[in-house]
């Protein structure tokens, strides 16, 4: 009967043979290669080049988990229902991202300046050159090339700092 340190012992000296070694290190560089090949989809531009490379690093994913079966010493191999398991993981998360992605890049911008003009605004007190208005629930300093009278309605053109230039809407 071997002793537990005799048998710690004997899978030390496999792991770290040379021969299993290599195999390890090789096989680890194919699935390092997947997941990069995924994240680099997210650094691309358009739906086109999102779903290529999710597929690719899908497809590197599998190649790369196959490899791993191909060892002749017990203990070493991945079985397939864990290859399966992962890939369908993968896979749908890349889908699910990629759509949310691509839906994310169609919408119009919902902060900043660029979502305040096109908007309206309601004018605070008469003005000819400038003047307060009311928008997104504060207070803002507006510029306006006609006079405005207290609580029109003004349309926002542009931001320029802290200040809107307005505009009184048509009707």
């Amino acid at each position: 009967m071997r002793s537990p340190f005799e048998r710690l012992q004997d899978i030390y000296l496999r792991v770290f043979d040379s021969d299993v070694l290599r195999r390890i290190v090789r096989n680890s560089c194919y699935l390092v290669s997947a997941t990069v090949i995924s994240a680099g989809m997210g650094m691309l531009q358009g739906a086109f080049q999102f779903r290529v490379l999710g597929v690719a690093g899908v497809i590197a994913f599998v190649i790369g988990s196959i490899i791993l079966m191909d060892s002749q010493q017990p203990g070493y191999e991945v079985p397939l229902s864990i290859i399966a398991a992962f890939t369908v993981t993968s896979a749908g998360l890349s889908l699910f991202t990629i759509g949310a992605a691509v839906r994310m890049r169609n919408q119009e911008a919902l902060t900043g300046k660029e979502a305040m003009v096109g908007k309206q605004a309601e004018v605070l007190e008469d003005f000819d050159k400038q003047g307060w208005v009311r928008a997104f629930g504060e207070n803002w300093l507006a510029e306006s090339a006609q006079p405005v009278k207290k609580q029109a309605i003004v349309k926002i053109v542009a931001v320029e700092g802290l200040i809107l230039k307005v505009q009184p809407e048509k009707g």
